[in-house]
């Protein structure tokens, strides 16, 4: 088989590898949830082949390797139109920063009706 053939193959490969069907997960129902897995991938391929000059002699090759990993979870929740019925909760590694974020969040919340008052009451004294 030739380089050519080779990578031709290949390349069809990938493109049934490289579809939505291979990133989402099937549907999973629990209760009055519906979970949907959501997973990466990567992957790396090379292929080569070459002849020797002074004597007879041809030679292919090829290789690959790659991995496969879980990112999130969509779940549905059955009943609850809009927005408010999706939920993706993130299954990769905590990022620090975020979880500040995330710990700040309802600290802010707490503080905006008196942020929003105080920024009305200046407003008011100008006028």
């Amino acid at each position: 088989m030739s380089v050519e053939e080779i990578l031709k193959a290949t390349a069809g490969d990938l493109q049934n590898l490289l579809s939505a069907n291979n990133i989402l997960g099937d549907p999973v129902d629990v209760e009055d949830k519906t979970l949907v897995p959501v997973i990466g991938y990567g992957f790396g391929y090379g292929g080569g082949g070459g002849k020797s000059k002074g004597a007879e002699g041809e030679g292919t090759g090829s290789g690959s390797g790659g991995g496969v990993s879980p990112r999130a979870v969509i779940i549905l929740y059955k009943g609850v139109k809009g927005p408010e019925g999706v939920q993706v909760l993130s299954l990769k590694e905590p990022n620090p920063i975020a979880e500040a974020i995330g710990e700040a969040i309802p600290k802010i919340a707490e503080n905006v009706p008196k942020i929003m008052e105080s920024i009305k009451a200046k407003k008011e004294k100008k006028e």
